[in-house]
């Protein structure tokens, strides 16, 4: 059974990899490989059931527990097996993910599949960061780096990581983000904010979006946040899910906005944001690959 150690030094050979080109195909083939292994130990684990509060009603979570005692953050176990699951055609949906990836074809899997492929490859490495020895507690930094390489193959496009936001007095400012991806001449720029959960600190995807629109104009970065979930693991085991709805609102109305909320586990406050005003538009991160040749338009 592999530990730790071994996940940690795969994923320090990624990091390398993604520092010197994060469109690197040879990174898809890392990240499987991580994946594999973490699934081992993930398979391995028990799974402890957790009620869910109202806010995260109608939803079923778990935690993982490893033989040394410790225990993941928790897992939504319906996204969870549904991922895991075959897809129509009998195949792991993970698999044909990954080979998709490396394809540049990840719109050729249905975007629910898609979702619930990445949301398995996400929580596994979660589940092990959480719970290893030997590996470090840096699931945040794992899927930033996943989500960057994805869209970086759909794309075909290398990212930066900064933008220079203006020069006065022969100084630059320089803005950092996750990822920023550039279109070309004519075409729109997309700055990609990527977190795991936002809490409280979500006001910095509007706040960086404002600084871009005051930069270089509204509408010429749009903004496209990618995350995993909500959820918060209460004192007496159950699971809330942290959302701030009415500050997204007014975020959206006063200080910039943002085009989409991508999620793996969406939270239900944050879904129906779609049907209020301003309508901000939060999907399934499974949904970007079918529409973003038209998400322009």
């Amino acid at each position: 059974m592999p530990d730790g150690r071994e996940i940690q030094s795969k994923f320090d050979a990624m990091k390398r990899l993604f520092s010197a080109s994060p469109l690197d195909p040879a990174i898809t083939q890392v990240f499987k490989e991580i994946n594999d292994l973490c699934q081992l130990e993930a398979d391995a684990m028990q799974r402890l059931p957790l009620t869910s509060s109202a806010t995260a009603r109608g939803k079923n979570y778990v935690l993982f527990e490893h033989e040394n005692g410790k225990r993941s953050r928790p897992v939504n176990i319906d996204l969870y097996t549904e991922g895991t699951s075959a897809d129509a055609d009998g195949n792991s949906k993970v698999e044909v993910f990954w080979e998709n990836v490396r394809a540049q074809t990840i719109s050729n899997q249905p975007a629910r599949d898609i979702t619930t492929a990445l949301y398995v490859i996400a929580m596994n490495y979660c589940t092990c960061a959480d719970t290893l020895p030997g590996l470090k507690n840096n699931a945040g930094a794992y899927f930033e780096k996943l989500i960057g390489h994805l869209y970086a193959r759909h794309l075909g496009i290398e990212p930066s990581t900064q933008m220079n936001a203006v020069e006065l007095d022969g100084e630059s400012i320089s803005l950092p983000t996750d990822f920023i991806f550039n279109l070309g001449p004519g075409r729109p720029k997309l700055h990609i904010p990527v977190k795991t959960s936002t809490r409280e600190r979500v006001v910095e995807v509007w706040a960086q979006q404002r600084i871009l629109d005051g930069a270089f104009g509204v509408g010429r970065f749009f903004c496209l946040l990618t995350c995993i979930g909500e959820t918060n693991l209460e004192k007496n085991m159950s699971v809330g899910i942290t959302c701030v709805p009415n500050q997204w609102m007014n975020y959206q109305l006063f200080v910039a906005q943002i085009t989409r909320a991508y999620y793996l586990d969406i939270p239900e406050k944050y879904r129906e944001l779609n049907d209020r005003f301003p309508k901000i538009h939060v999907k399934e991160f499974g949904e970007y690959f079918h529409e973003s040749e038209h998400l322009f338009d």
